[in-house]
């Protein structure tokens, strides 16, 4: 048990957001550590494009209705604030999905191909031919 979090709702919460990445991770058909690392740079570009986006709309709201300055700048540090803080959560996500999944299959691959009907047991146990 935590003091942050003593009845478990956030762990739970961030389980979920992360179960939902995973499945849109598949969906999207991310199957290793290059295109996740892509994910990764494409949603930072955007959350840059949207943090400028807002800055961009923000100053002419602010010389067309200047008495409105403290709330136009506080819904401003708004979205921009949840805008990172979405990204965190999902740079955080897809590294999980990275180190859980793809690594996951990688070692099962390997180990598939060690078991595979020409594995060599010993060191002087004969090569098959390769044309088979």
């Amino acid at each position: 048990m935590s003091l942050n979090d003593p009845f478990g709702r956030l762990k739970r919460r961030d389980e979920a957001g992360y179960e939902a990445v995973k499945a849109a991770l598949v969906r999207a058909g991310v199957r290793d550590r290059d295109a996740a690392q892509r994910v990764i740079a494409r949603t930072r570009t955007r959350v840059l494009l949207f943090i400028g986006g807002v800055c961009a709309a923000l100053l002419p709201a602010l010389v067309l209705w200047p008495r409105l300055a403290p709330v136009l700048v506080a819904g401003a540090l708004l979205l921009v604030a949840v805008a990172v803080d979405s990204l965190v959560k999902g740079r955080r996500h897809v590294r999980r999905y990275i180190d859980e999944e793809v690594a996951d299959r990688s070692l099962s691959g390997s180990r598939s191909c060690e078991q595979g009907p020409f594995r060599r047991s010993s060191p002087d146990a004969k090569v098959p031919p390769a044309g088979l």
